[in-house]
């Protein structure tokens, strides 16, 4: 490793320390000290934090619906007592294109998955989620307990509510809108298409398992 690729590594590496140090104090500062000589008080309690540059907001995006399907899949691989080892299939209704085939080929291989494929109607009974804009099932063989099922819907639904509700407060507080930065009202103002189509989106699922029990 050359002088110059070791130096850069270390001043990410710091950037690092500085972002982790609010929620681990102690050991971020022991490691600060241990990387680099450092003047007397050179300390990063006291360093300034790192500043956010340019983002690139459509793979902001990309990223969140990749990690919305990632995390899913591992969900349900954990609730319905699945090997990480056995394969899978992702069904997914909606614009697949959303997401390029790169996206695709790491979501294929973080959730061992044997295919992806584009529907246009729901596949009953089968586990599904939102990602982004995405309405996504995962076939199964392992019945699912109605019960359980209406139980975790209501879960999400409420839990949706709560969220919209929240966003909704902030955006209608003229304080916040008026003294927070401008990125962070954006941010709100953003969540909220997403979650009134999750609130949707649960509410049809909620209807659609209580009229099967009914």
């Amino acid at each position: 490793m050359t002088k110059a690729t070791y130096d850069k590594t270390i001043t990410l590496f710091e950037g690092l320390l500085k972002v982790l140090h609010p929620f681990m104090p102690f050991i971020t500062e022991e490691i600060w000290h241990t990387i680099k000589d450092r003047a007397e008080n050179d300390y990063i309690i006291v360093a300034e934090y790192p500043k956010a540059a340019s983002t690139n907001a459509a793979l902001a995006a990309d990223f969140g619906v990749f990690e919305g399907i990632v995390t899913n899949v591992r969900n349900i691989r954990k609730e319905k007592n699945i090997s990480p080892k056995e394969t899978l299939e992702l069904a997914i209704k909606g614009n697949i294109y959303v997401l390029s085939q790169a996206w695709f080929d790491l979501i294929t291989k973080l959730c061992n998955l044997s295919a992806i494929n584009s529907i246009t109607e729901n596949l009953q009974g089968m586990p599904s989620f939102i990602a982004g804009n995405l309405e996504c099932f995962v076939p199964i063989t392992i019945a699912v307990d109605p019960l359980e099922e209406l139980k975790k819907l209501t879960a999400d639904l409420d839990y949706t509510k709560g969220f919209l509700k929240s966003v909704q407060a902030k955006l209608a507080n003229e304080r916040f809108v008026a003294n927070a930065k401008p990125e962070a009202v954006e941010s709100e103002r953003k969540k909220k298409p997403t979650l009134t189509l999750k609130l949707s989106y649960w509410k049809n699922r909620l209807g659609r398992c209580r009229a099967n029990l009914a």
